[in-house]
């Protein structure tokens, strides 16, 4: 009789370990989700951040508007140095929370962001 409930528990055991497997590879999926819906949203910061790279300031034939035309550039942003801010403390007071609650609760932050981009639940049907 010991040996059956010992088998059940090899068995529950095997299925737990799947499931974490299963949950480890799910995570995995929704960062890469995440990223990719990142760089989405911000395809054109990232993209001209590449062609700003090809533009010459010195030693080219070409001037520099006719090297931002070409690259389909705007000028400003060629010329543009990025200032690094730092948050100030009521800035991160303030957004700590949804930190912490995204961290915590990764697949609910989830479901709630692809749920609002598909247009699947609205604020008139009161489903969230």
């Amino acid at each position: 009789m010991p040996a059956v409930f010992d088998k059940k528990g090899e068995d529950v055991q095997k299925v737990k370990e799947e499931y974490e497997e299963e949950k480890e590879i799910l995570i995995k999926r929704l960062v890469n989700f995440l990223w990719m819906s990142i760089i989405l949203k911000n395809k054109n910061r990232f993209y001209n951040f590449g062609k700003k790279a090809l533009v010459e300031f010195s030693g080219s034939k070409l001037t520099i508007m006719r090297q931002c035309q070409l690259l389909g550039l705007p000028r400003s942003t060629a010329y543009h140095i990025p200032v690094p801010v730092a948050p100030s403390k009521q800035e991160i007071d303030i957004k700590m929370p949804s930190i912490v609650f995204t961290l915590r609760n990764p697949l609910l932050v989830c479901a709630e962001s692809v749920m609002s981009s598909t247009n699947l639940a609205t604020k008139s049907e009161g489903v969230w």
